[in-house]
């Protein structure tokens, strides 16, 4: 009797033992795809450099913000936010922009004038007295008068 007692007291105690050390459930994941196009880009999740042009891997479920590296003559893209949902595959893809300038010299009265725009054109423009007016045209802020 007493040695039933014995073997029963550890088995209670190798069940309430085993509760307790066995594995946590595995950390639940989905997984990224992010592509940069045209160009060659630089892309990092959540500030971590993870590769060029292109990257795919398993994120951990929650939000992740995907941003961008610069390239000489192309305006990166906005950051996004990514919300990872266990076992989803997303995709992103990161669109660079050609950047350009105008540069258009003019000679007025033996003074040389240089007008440089980022992004954008210069319409017409007339001598005003010792002042110049022109118009800019300039991607999505429209036209202003300088």
């Amino acid at each position: 009797m007493v040695r039933i007692s014995v073997v029963s007291f550890f088995i209670i105690i190798f069940s309430f033992f085993l509760g307790h050390f066995t594995p946590a459930k595995a950390q639940e994941t989905g997984i990224l795809t992010v592509t940069t196009t045209p160009v060659r880009g630089g892309i990092y999740v959540d500030k971590i450099f993870k590769g060029t042009s292109y990257w795919s891997g398993n994120l951990s479920v929650g939000s992740h913000v995907v941003s961008y590296g610069n390239v000489d003559g192309y305006i990166a893209p906005s950051p996004q936010t990514v919300t990872i949902i266990a076992d989803q595959t997303y995709y992103v893809i990161g669109s660079y922009r050609k950047s350009f300038s105008l540069l258009k010299s003019v000679l007025i009265k033996r003074l040389h004038v240089h007008f440089h725009v980022p992004r954008g054109k210069i319409g017409t423009w007339e001598p005003i007295g010792e002042k110049i007016q022109f118009v800019i045209e300039n991607r999505g802020m429209g036209k202003r008068e300088a």
